[in-house]
């Protein structure tokens, strides 16, 4: 084990692998829908920022109104915003 605290290298491969998988779950699920090659990055980074003030209306809605909510609902919203992300970041290696 690593000697930061708290950290294990296994712990992270694990997380990062079953993150990883739901990514892919979820670009399965909506693969009728084409890829992004043909999508301009700018709507990507528009859409990436969609996403995520989900995700922040989400978390803010918990932590400063008490509002409970949908733990399975949520880790699928992370995971849009993580699609997104990946979409953009490859869209970013391949423009000129």
């Amino acid at each position: 084990m690593n000697t930061v605290a708290g950290y294990d290298p296994m712990r992270v491969e694990q997380s990062v692998r079953a993150f990883a998988d739901a990514m892919l779950e979820t670009m399965r699920m909506h693969e009728r829908k084409g890829g992004w090659d043909n999508v301009d990055s700018r709507w990507l980074a528009w859409k990436l920022a969609e996403e995520h003030a989900e995700v922040v209306t989400a978390i803010s809605d918990y932590v400063l109104y008490g509002t409970p909510f949908n733990r399975r609902a949520l880790a699928a919203e992370l995971v849009d915003v993580a699609n997104v992300a990946m979409m953009l970041w490859d869209k970013l290696q391949t423009e000129g």
